[in-house]
């Protein structure tokens, strides 16, 4: 799927669902690649990005 499609297809979705699809797909994510892309700060300081 392409950016642009994910995009169509999320801005369909509650907030309820956004937050669980990103809860699942962050627990999917590899420690080792968390730390290599620094996902928590990613999201703790999201509005700095």
């Amino acid at each position: 799927m392409l950016v642009k499609e994910l995009k169509d297809v999320i801005s369909k979705y509650r907030k309820e669902e956004k937050d669980k699809i990103i809860i699942e797909l962050y627990k999917r994510i590899p420690k080792s690649k968390k730390e290599d892309y620094d996902i928590d700060n990613y999201i703790l300081n999201i509005k700095q990005k």
